[in-house]
């Protein structure tokens, strides 16, 4: 059973797109849990309006993480993908992760194709499309190559590591590299999941340079606390962010502290 949990706040125009991709499926997921994180635009009103069928939570400004972990915690599946509210899925999104979890993976991912709409161009994550399966631990402490939009996660391997970490910024990276030092990821070399780079996204905030300071510190510490972490993964942190402390402060969005990163050949 498979189980579709979106986080939400104030994306009352954006939100019935991402629901109508999960509808559209041609493996539709058993349940949709959408979490409203304390909007104050009508979603939670338009949502019980529009789609009766869809289980409604309501949060008080937890951000969306935790209240991924709400949606997580009334869920049923045995597998649980998330889908950000200002993302789609393709159509076969939850036919092809669910084939990579049936063949034994506790985790599950695809390629998401991003709208950057800054620079009026694409990319994709991960970049080119060339993603790594099976022992993914190494490459993960160095750079997220994936978004929680496009995963499949079994339930027991969500709960084993204990969900999502309040951050302001990168929880889904300190999630994804707890799961991978525990266990092999499955990787479709499919484009299943479409993204907006935009003015209201996550990684576009005011002053985004020392939001990425503060996730480095986040990432250097829980890369610390694991025996498998290389001396090679904690120099990258270093060393990324001394890039951010010499041109972050110009950046509008993450994917411009990724460009910078590969410029100065980190990644």
């Amino acid at each position: 059973m498979v189980s579709c949990i979106i986080p939400t706040y104030n994306r009352m125009t954006m939100l019935p797109g991402a629901i109508e991709s999960v509808l559209g499926q041609t493996l539709r997921p058993e349940e949709i849990i959408v979490v409203d994180d304390a909007s104050d635009d009508g979603t939670f009103e338009m949502i019980c309006e529009k789609y009766p069928s869809v289980t409604l939570l309501k949060t008080e400004g937890v951000g969306p993480g935790y209240a991924r972990n709400a949606g997580f915690k009334v869920s049923s599946g045995n597998i649980i993908m998330f889908l950000d509210s200002d993302d789609i899925w393709l159509p076969d999104h939850v036919e092809t992760l669910s084939n990579i979890v049936g063949g034994g993976r506790n985790v599950a991912y695809g390629i998401t194709e991003t709208a950057d709409r800054f620079n009026n161009t694409s990319f994709m994550i991960p970049e080119n499309g060339a993603g790594t399966s099976g022992d993914c631990f190494e490459n993960i402490c160095k750079w997220c190559f994936l978004v929680p939009s496009s995963a499949a996660i079994t339930r027991k391997a969500f709960d084993n590591v204990g969900g999502f970490r309040k951050y302001e910024m990168g929880e889904d990276w300190d999630l994804f590299i707890r799961l991978a030092e525990k266990y092999p990821f499955g990787f479709s070399p499919k484009i299943i999941t479409k993204r907006i780079l935009h003015s209201g996204s996550i990684c576009c905030k005011k002053e985004i340079h020392e939001k990425i300071l503060n996730l480095l510190e986040n990432i250097k510490n829980v890369l610390m606390s694991f025996s498998r972490t290389t001396g090679d993964a904690l120099n990258f942190i270093e060393a990324a962010g001394i890039v951010v402390k010499k041109e972050g402060a110009k950046w509008q969005t993450f994917q411009e502290f990724y460009m910078a990163l590969n410029r100065q050949g980190l990644i």
